[in-house]
């Protein structure tokens, strides 16, 4: 969305920024919901389940978690920039696209 906006800057308006920010808050607060709750029992060795391939896949998948959400702090900061400021970075980047 925020990419679209960036390209199509006569379709946008401050205020889609500023729903993109809330809408990461939200995402964020969710990834942390889900590694409160996430299951631990990944690094018990005496569970028959976690002694196969899916002992590889619950760890890839929780990294690729993690990556996301530093990922997403990032952004969230990145777009909440841009929307207090929306109008010059708009404005300017018309005035370099043809």
């Amino acid at each position: 969305m925020a990419i679209y906006l960036l390209i199509n800057a006569e379709a946008g308006l401050a205020g889609t920024f500023r729903i993109l920010v809330l809408m990461l808050i939200i995402s964020l607060g969710y990834d942390i919901l889900w590694f409160s709750m996430r299951n631990s029992n990944t690094s018990d060795p005496n569970d028959p389940e976690m002694k196969s391939l899916e002992v590889t896949i619950i760890a890839f998948s929780y990294w690729m978690a993690v990556i996301s959400f530093f990922f997403k702090i990032v952004m969230s900061f990145v777009y909440w920039r841009v929307s207090l400021d929306f109008a010059s970075v708009i404005d300017e980047r018309t005035r370099l696209m043809p």
